[in-house]
């Protein structure tokens, strides 16, 4: 699944963030740059930058030899290193020259995370999140699309021109604390995806990464929406899956599937969802897959008889990581298979009926329509 991709970039990302880094703006020759460097304490360093007008990541690695730095632009680990920078520190920045067959002069500045103009007021927080990708998303803008009503609630839909990601806003049908916690949370999601945009397509190659997001559920407690993502990253094969977002209304938080359903015994657990969590893998293995097989066999006895030429959904593996949204009949849950039997996921008839899941409440119950 997606997912699996964005915890290892996230994974990779975090890695940087803990040595020392710094985000610099400024120019190679006339065409303005942004770029951020990770210092280790032995003296190499890796980073990356961005021409502003592509956007597009250009990985780079090297080592202070003395009071030079020497920049690599390194795209293929087979390939060797050919020094593309070489810069002195000047003030508050560097300056040095860029090595082409004819030298250019590069010329950057710390960046003041204060002085950024920032248009969409989700992204303040950005300054201390993610200051290289703020600089990245600076000057872009979502423009207005269509209007639609979905199960009684007024819908405004929004692009990034540039990325094609369009995301929904709620513009009526809830109160207006409420309303306010939930846009947040979806533009938030909106921008991270804008930024994933940009950088699935910093491969040498390019890269492809198209997103339809589809509402499927809203009540005055929930909202759910999948969120459907093709793309192809410079990995070994394009990938696809869907993440959806499930949300707690009352509070904008992410909803975890055992705050609506729990089989496991005792009282319902709250999982630590942003990390791995050995409790909620035991959890998943011995009581909830089991559990969902047989209800599955029961419900839907025809999709659940393993064949060994297509998909077999009564192997309870398949359902230990399986993603979930909300409809108004249930929970659609899908299960998660190998790349080679990738064709097996997204299924549409795995609903648990609210009939059943009202059986097995979870830690808010008081949340189900």
């Amino acid at each position: 699944m997606i997912a699996r991709f964005w915890l290892g970039l996230g994974c990779l990302l975090l890695a940087m963030v803990t040595q020392a880094s710094e985000v610099y703006q400024g120019k190679v020759g006339r065409m303005p740059v942004v770029m951020t460097l990770d210092t280790s304490s032995d003296g190499t360093v890796s980073g990356r930058y961005f021409y502003r007008k592509y956007r597009k990541d250009i990985p780079l690695s090297g080592k202070w030899e003395g009071k030079t730095l020497q920049l690599s632009e390194l795209w293929d680990n087979s390939e060797p290193e050919k020094i593309a920078m070489l810069l002195e520190r000047s003030g508050n920045g560097l300056q040095g020259t860029w090595a082409g067959k004819k030298p250019i002069s590069v010329a950057l500045k710390v960046v003041d995370s204060s002085a950024i103009d920032i248009q969409d007021p989700v992204l303040v927080s950005w300054r201390k999140r993610d200051l290289y990708e703020l600089m990245r998303l600076e000057g872009l803008s979502l423009k207005p699309g269509k209007r639609e009503s979905f199960q009684g609630y007024s819908l405004q839909w929004l692009q990034e021109p540039q990325s094609k990601i369009a995301y929904f806003r709620i513009t009526s049908g809830l109160p207006a604390e409420q309303l306010g916690k939930l846009n947040h949370v979806l533009a938030e999601r909106q921008w991270s995806e804008v930024a994933s945009y940009f950088q699935c397509m910093s491969t040498p190659m390019g890269g492809e990464f198209d997103q339809t997001v589809t509402p499927r559920f809203i009540s005055p407690n929930l909202l759910s929406a999948s969120i459907f993502t093709g793309y192809f990253c410079g990995g070994a094969h394009p990938d696809f899956g869907d993440s959806p977002l499930n949300i707690n209304l009352a509070t904008g938080e992410m909803l975890t599937l055992e705050d609506l359903l729990w089989v496991g015994s005792g009282a319902p657990v709250k999982f630590d969802s942003r990390s791995y969590d050995p409790a909620a893998s035991e959890y998943k293995e011995k009581y909830l897959a089991p559990w969902l097989v047989n209800e599955f066999r029961r419900l839907y006895p025809n999709d659940m008889v393993p064949d060994a030429e297509e998909c077999n959904y009564a192997d309870p593996s398949v359902w230990e990581y399986a993603s979930w949204y909300m409809t108004e009949k249930g929970i659609v849950l899908d299960p998660s298979f190998p790349r080679v039997e990738r064709n097996c996921e997204l299924t549409e008839w795995s609903i648990l009926p609210w009939s059943v899941i009202k059986q097995h409440p979870g830690r808010l119950p008081q949340l189900m329509p």
